[in-house]
């Protein structure tokens, strides 16, 4: 009788054994399950998209971009970042932390700082602020003029940190890489080669050859968007197209894709450029598939 005892809670001890193991295993591949489907599906986590106005410019100068991010749906989220004179970020909205693809309008109170690693350093500020409040691997960025030097900078200088968050895909527009005219470049002083490559060279593109380094590796994508008025100075009226395609030579053969759209017209004046239904959209259908 004893024996027989014995030999139930033997068995009884297995079952739970077998049991706990069972609901282990379990879980842990539900676990799993869930960490391949967060790898597979990037999009499940926030990637903003920052909007940096060009020299002079202010929140209205990327309202008509944003606005037409909206109204595709794409998000509910539009946050501004006000930046002050030295350097610190306040926010205006509500920060929805579960949004998939907030939107941070960036609006610097020095407007015509023309110390591109100044600027740097304030985009860099906006970035990691944000992320105190959404948590973020990747982030998108969308600039106008001399919003693009200040990309370009803090790729320059900050790209390779690993501490902060990833660019993923960027959208360049009337993009001042190599000149402005007026101030550093004449209408159609400057030649590019096969490559791109610009045969005379402001200061600032010969420092910006390196940024290609802090790239993520064959991992960004690239819209460079630039106009041409047809009126003989092959510009947008402050940019020429020629520095703006010198774009793709201080990247080239480091990102995963780059392409071009030349707005022509009047649509494809400096300040239109942001204000017109097309280059919207192509926006939209490059970050967002919208």
């Amino acid at each position: 009788m004893k024996l027989h005892s014995k030999n139930i809670l033997t068995r009884m001890v297995t079952i739970i054994t077998i049991a706990t193991l069972t609901v282990m295993s379990l879980l842990l591949f539900v676990d799993t399950d869930n960490d391949i489907k967060a790898a597979e599906n990037p999009e499940q986590q926030s990637v903003p998209t920052f909007y940096l106005h060009g020299h002079s410019g202010s929140e209205k100068s990327m309202r008509y971009l944003i606005q037409s991010a909206v109204n595709k749906g794409v998000t509910k989220n539009v946050i501004k970042a006000h930046v002050s004179a030295n350097g610190n970020v306040t926010f205006e909205g509500d920060i929805n932390t579960n949004e998939p693809h907030p939107i941070v309008q960036i609006i610097l109170e020095d407007n015509k700082n023309w110390d591109y690693e100044q600027n740097a350093v304030w985009l860099k500020n906006v970035i990691t602020e944000t992320n105190k409040h959404i948590e973020f691997n990747k982030f998108n960025m969308v600039a106008h003029s001399m919003g693009n030097l200040t990309l370009s900078y803090y790729m320059l200088n900050y790209g390779d940190d690993d501490s902060l968050p990833q660019l993923n895909k960027q959208v360049d527009t009337g993009a001042p890489l190599n000149g402005i005219l007026g101030r550093d470049d004449k209408p159609n002083r400057v030649k590019l080669d096969e490559n791109s490559k610009p045969d005379k060279m402001t200061d600032e593109y010969k420092e910006l050859q390196q940024m290609k380094y802090n790239y993520p590796q064959q991992s960004v994508e690239v819209l460079n968007i630039y106009g041409d008025l047809l009126d003989g100075t092959h510009s947008d009226g402050k940019v020429t197209t020629q520095s703006s395609l010198s774009l793709k030579y201080l990247l080239d053969g480091y990102v995963k894709s780059y392409r071009t759209f030349k707005v022509e017209g009047e649509h494809g004046e400096h300040s239109a450029l942001h204000d017109y239904n097309v280059v919207a959209d192509e926006v939209n259908a490059f970050l967002w598939n919208e």
